[in-house]
C-alpha cells in the first residue's frame, strides 16, 4: 500500500483502568495520537470467517502506519472517526504490509449529548 492511500484523519484511543479515589476502578479513555488511515469495507470475508469471526456486519478494515509507541496486539485500542467508534477485533502486523498495520474493526455510532436544557433542564440526546 502506498502512503497516499491513507486519506482519513483518525484518532487512536486506548482504554485503561484508573482508581476513582474511593477505592474502586473506573475506565478511562486516553487519546494517544491522531494519524492518517485508510478505512474500507471488508474485502475478503471468507478469510475472517475461517478465523472464527462469525458476525462481520458493520466491520471495516482500518490501515495505519506502524508506530513503535502503539502495541498492535493490545485489546484496549479503538479508533474514532466522524462520530463513529471503531473497536478493534483483530490486528495484522506483518513485514509483508511494508510498515502498515491492518485492523479488523467493528463500527459503532457514538451518541451525541448536547448540553443546554430546554425547559426542565434535561439535555437533548441525539442518536445518529
Amino acid at each position: 500500500m502506498k502512503g497516499r492511500k491513507l486519506d482519513r484523519r483518525i484518532e487512536v484511543w486506548v482504554a485503561g483502568q484508573t482508581t476513582d479515589g474511593f477505592g474502586g476502578q473506573e475506565t478511562t479513555e486516553t487519546l494517544q495520537f491522531t494519524t492518517w488511515a485508510r478505512i474500507e469495507e471488508v474485502g475478503n470475508p471468507t478469510r475472517y470467517l475461517n478465523m472464527g469471526f462469525a458476525d462481520l456486519e458493520n466491520s471495516v478494515e482500518v490501515w495505519i502506519r506502524r508506530r513503535p509507541s502503539l502495541d498492535t496486539g493490545a485489546d484496549n485500542i479503538f479508533f474514532k472517526y466522524q462520530n463513529a467508534r471503531y473497536t478493534v477485533q483483530h490486528a495484522t502486523d506483518k513485514m509483508l504490509t511494508r510498515g502498515f498495520v491492518k485492523y479488523l474493526c467493528k463500527k459503532e455510532r457514538i451518541s451525541n449529548v448536547i448540553s443546554g436544557a430546554s425547559g426542565g433542564g434535561f439535555p437533548f440526546v441525539f442518536n445518529t
